[in-house]
């Protein structure tokens, strides 16, 4: 079984993504965060496989908390996906 992160303020985003993946993924188990500081905690307390980083949080960017990830030797080389919900015209 993997395990996802996903790091996104907008609770329908966050639960439209849980969605998508369950959809399409049977093994997986997801685990979600609205902050930087609750994403922080889960990526302590389980190792996970493959990251989904809201850009804009309201505490902590998900730059930084990509940076951090990375500055973990078993998180060196997961995958990290950037998403925002952020219209941009």
């Amino acid at each position: 079984m993997n395990n996802i992160l996903i790091v996104e303020d907008n609770d329908t985003s966050r639960n439209n993504l849980e969605h998508v993946l369950k959809t399409n993924f049977s093994d997986v188990k997801i685990y979600k965060a609205g902050t930087g500081k609750t994403a922080l905690k889960l990526l302590k307390e389980i190792k996970m496989d493959l990251f989904f980083l809201d850009i804009q949080l309201p505490d902590i960017s998900g730059l930084k908390i990509a940076e951090i990830i990375r500055s973990i030797e078993q998180y060196e080389l997961s995958y990290i996906i950037f998403i925002t919900t952020h219209l941009m015209l």
